[in-house]
């Protein structure tokens, strides 16, 4: 829904700031609306809660695997 809406407005923005040069500045306009779908899928996919799937460690692991096998995959994964 959220990449959705960016595309249109973001679409929107570009037909409103260049009017009759839409059409041919279009690599512009489509470089930069790639990159609203870019940034809206960091901001909106990234933060969401997540549960780590990881397989259970072997426990002849060593103290540095367990470690990082125990850090979570980003900050707000629920535990």
């Amino acid at each position: 829904m959220e990449l959705g809406v960016g595309v249109i407005a973001k679409t929107a923005a570009e037909y409103e700031k260049r009017r009759e040069n839409f059409v041919k500045e279009i690599d512009i306009v489509i470089a930069d609306v790639i990159m609203a779908i870019v940034a809206d899928f960091m901001l909106v996919y990234l933060p969401a809660p997540t549960v780590s799937l990881q397989p259970p460690l072997a426990r002849n692991a060593g103290a540095i695997a367990n470690f990082f096998h125990n850090c979570p995959d980003n900050a707000f994964q629920v535990n």
